[in-house]
């Protein structure tokens, strides 16, 4: 795999499943591997303290450019930044899409998303 080109650009986990059996709160520290950040960014909407770490610099990078646009407000290439149209994404990009537009997530995300660390890349294996 390379390590210049994103190869997660989307969770195919549940992120509501996730955030609902973990109940992440502003106690809360979490350590997360990187991937496209969905899990990281779903665990720090509430405030928990979110550090994501991947093998993968580029990962990292994803994650970097997608924090950035939370912090504009820029939901758009936030949901969208980091896609390719993979076959085999488009079904869990519209699951994706629609866990963070519920409600006020994306504005919660935004508000917390100081909370997120990105550390360096390490290769855990």
């Amino acid at each position: 795999m390379s390590n210049n080109i994103p190869q997660m650009c989307v969770t195919n986990e549940n992120l509501g499943a996730i955030v609902l059996a973990m109940q992440p709160s502003k106690e809360d520290d979490i350590f997360c591997i990187g991937g496209c950040g969905d899990q990281a960014f779903a665990l720090v909407e509430n405030g928990a303290r979110v550090y994501v770490r991947d093998k993968f610099n580029s990962q990292l990078d994803l994650i970097r450019k997608r924090r950035s646009y939370i912090r504009k407000g820029d939901y758009f290439n936030f949901l969208n930044s980091g896609y390719f149209g993979k076959e085999g994404c488009n079904l869990h990009k519209v699951d994706r899409d629609k866990y963070f537009v519920k409600g006020r997530r994306l504005s919660r995300l935004r508000e917390n998303i100081d909370s997120l660390k990105i550390l360096e890349s390490f290769d855990f294996f």
